[in-house]
């Protein structure tokens, strides 16, 4: 008979002990009901999601208590952790990327099987809103599609990358009274947690812009790998949301490059009027370029026909030529002309909660629509 390896056995054991004692402390937020997850997604994912963002966020790592232990040794080690606490807390951290990995899954579609939902499970998404065209209906998009996708359930991320900062007013943030911006994000390195703010929507979240992100681009020059500051910025909260949208500024220069080099894809929004297909090209361009040089994986997620008013036979010339020129990249949904797109923003809301019933709403719930089912497929 093989002889027993004790020694293994223990050590293997308590890996599974301390394991097991990470699991529990991990999810602790979610039984006790500090974490409410919902939408469309109420699935593993959302659980490990939430409970990592909870224990980030208030730095509550410490729901043992010394009782537990049944007054073990337990010393101070420094950073205010004692022994215990340091290795249940590396514990639980190894714990989370299991967990985002392997038990969310399990969890995935264990609900699957128990609510029958047919959610599928799919990677967050960064897409860039871009043209350096102005009043295309850019920061418009930005702020209703990024309604529309937390609407349909989707933690949703829009982050203002244009100095005018429209799309942080348009939700309704003052960034007079926000301490830190994205510009503090890309030039002074602050982490975009502390610059990250709620709205009054459910999950939807704005990193907001300042108009000194004007002479943020004079001050990268000096700063090692300039054109990838934002994608390094996102990488550390991608993982917290379903879609981060990133609203551009209407040119061509060091942001935008960032805000190209960070995203999956591109949304390119071309109004129905003359002049439509001004510009493009080079934007085009800019998308090659990048794409060979800092971002093989970019891709143009569509363009998105705007402005369209079925009453005038240029709308329909514009958009049957902007159909030609791309044909399957252009988004089957168009936004349409409409007052209420123009009034929502002074109000500090987006379409949707400004007046749900109106056209404007209608179109950018159905593009929403549109982008989540093309990411299913």
């Amino acid at each position: 008979m093989k002889r027993l390896d004790w020694k293994t056995i223990a050590s293997e054991a308590a890996i599974v002990v301390i394991f097991i004692i990470a699991a529990m402390m991990y999810f602790t937020p979610v039984l006790e009901g500090k974490v409410v997850y919902g939408g469309d997604n109420i699935n593993g994912i959302s659980a490990v999601r939430e409970s990592w963002q909870y224990h980030e966020n208030t730095g509550d790592y410490t729901w043992w208590n010394g009782s537990m232990f049944c007054g073990m040794p337990n010393y101070q080690i420094g950073g205010g952790r004692t022994m215990i606490e340091q290795i249940l807390y590396y514990a639980y951290r190894f714990f989370h990327w299991g967990a985002r990995n392997v038990l969310s899954i399990f969890l995935f579609y264990l609900n699957q099987m128990l609510t029958g939902t047919k959610t599928l499970y799919t990677m967050s998404k960064t897409i860039s809103i871009a043209n350096q065209k102005g009043g295309v209906g850019k920061t418009t998009t930005a702020i209703n599609l990024a309604a529309a996708l937390a609407q349909a359930g989707k933690r949703t991320l829009l982050v203002d990358a244009d100095p005018q900062a429209n799309a942080s007013s348009g939700l309704n943030i003052d960034i007079r009274q926000s301490e830190y911006t994205i510009y503090e994000c890309l030039i002074n390195g602050i982490a975009p947690q502390q610059a990250i703010q709620a709205t009054a929507q459910e999950n939807l979240w704005v990193l907001p812009s300042h108009i000194d992100l004007i002479g943020a681009e004079i001050e990268m020059i000096s700063i090692d790998n300039r054109e990838t500051l934002l994608k390094n910025i996102l990488a550390d909260i991608k993982e917290e949301y379903d879609y981060i949208l990133i609203d551009c500024s209407p040119s061509l220069g060091l942001i935008t490059v960032n805000c190209l080099t960070a995203s999956d894809s591109v949304i390119i929004p071309v109004q129905c009027e003359y002049f439509a297909l001004e510009g493009i090209s080079k934007l085009l361009n800019t998308i090659k370029i990048i794409k060979s040089k800092l971002n093989p994986h970019l891709q143009i997620e569509g363009f998105l026909l705007t402005m369209y008013d079925n009453r005038l036979r240029l709308a329909g010339q514009v958009a049957d030529e902007v159909r030609r020129h791309f044909d399957k990249l252009v988004f089957n949904t168009m936004i349409s002309r409409n007052v209420r797109l123009s009034e929502a923003p002074s109000h500090g809301m987006s379409v949707l909660s400004y007046d749900a019933q109106s056209k404007g709403a209608q179109n950018y719930t159905d593009l929403a629509k549109e982008l989540i089912e093309k990411h299913k497929a």
